[in-house]
């Protein structure tokens, strides 16, 4: 990527800017809808840096049972991520009274970061959750 970046007298100087973080991010589509309304993601994150970063991941989750009758929960927490996979464990609470329950959610997700050489990244991702219930 090049900006062109104004300078005295009109001249123009073009610097160069690179980005060498990469943040892999995903969530697994089938997620549990535990008996007290909340739901509990799981998925894996990767970066493309040598050493282990804290990357940000911020979402919500949106389960329509009517026209009328939706249940919503948002959810954000720091997550660990290197050049190997690590995975990733949410739960999310409902943010009023309708509780989460089996059957289909839509969920959006950002995740962000920063590698030790300052350059930053981000990602988005927006599907389809099945929620099954919760064993316990």
């Amino acid at each position: 990527m090049v900006y062109m970046l104004p300078v005295i007298l009109g001249a123009a100087l073009a610097a160069a800017v690179t980005t060498s973080l990469t943040i892999d991010f995903e969530f697994r589509e089938r997620a549990t809808a535990e008996r007290d309304g909340s739901i509990t993601i799981r998925g894996t994150a990767r970066c493309s840096t040598g050493s282990p970063i804290m990357i940000s991941i911020r979402g919500d989750v949106t389960q329509e049972y009517s026209k009328s009758s939706v249940a919503i929960g948002t959810f954000a927490d720091e997550v660990p991520c290197g050049n190997t996979a690590s995975t990733w464990v949410v739960t999310v609470y409902p943010g009023g009274d309708l509780p989460f329950r089996p059957g289909s959610a839509s969920i959006g997700v950002n995740a962000s970061g920063v590698g030790p050489d300052g350059s930053g990244a981000a990602v988005s991702s927006v599907g389809v959750l099945q929620l099954t219930r919760s064993a316990r």
